[in-house]
């Protein structure tokens, strides 16, 4: 949101989803391989 609003001058309009997110076991190996990334 940030980079959009920077580079853009815009930012998202409506709800923006920022709920928690937790790591399972089911989905542990996908994060870790995001989170290698910088992907969060």
């Amino acid at each position: 949101m940030l980079v959009q609003a920077a580079r853009y001058e815009v930012i998202p309009a409506g709800v923006v989803m920022t709920g928690p997110g937790f790591v399972t076991p089911d989905n542990a190996t996908k994060v870790i391989e995001l989170s290698k990334q910088g992907l969060r």
